[in-house]
């Protein structure tokens, strides 16, 4: 009996939602670092772009190695809500629209993470060899 075949589309999509979320915490971070007068602004977003570069090379890595790497996939995906935590704490809000800016710093990564660990965590399909049921 043979093996199926690997299932192409689906770590394709996750490879591609690694991509869009290490984007968008990348931009968030570049921002927040750019626009940042305190230096604690500057550190909280060079440490998102950091993970942003972490999430970036788990896309490639799901979009070069195929199924072998879901394990990566789902500890990224934790790195990731982390730093949106984090990212949201460290900083000092005042109310009004810095709690808004607050929401978006630390809900961007935090987004991220629990989407791509969806991805990650989905079952294996009838097409997955990985056998990581």
């Amino acid at each position: 009996m043979s093996q199926p075949a690997p299932a192409p589309a689906r770590l394709r999509l996750l490879g591609a939602a690694w991509l869009v979320a290490a984007l968008a915490v990348g931009a968030t971070g570049w921002l927040l670092f750019a626009s940042s007068e305190r230096a604690v602004g500057r550190g909280t977003g060079a440490a998102l772009v950091t993970a942003a570069l972490v999430a970036a090379t788990t896309g490639v890595a799901v979009l070069v190695a195929g199924s072998r790497v879901r394990l990566l996939s789902l500890v990224t995906s934790g790195v990731l809500v982390g730093a949106g935590i984090v990212a949201a704490t460290v900083l000092p809000y005042g109310g009004g629209s810095e709690f808004v800016d607050g929401l978006l710093v630390g809900g961007v990564p935090a987004l991220a993470g629990i989407v791509t660990g969806v991805l990650a965590a989905r079952p294996s399909g009838p097409g997955d060899q990985d056998g990581s049921r």
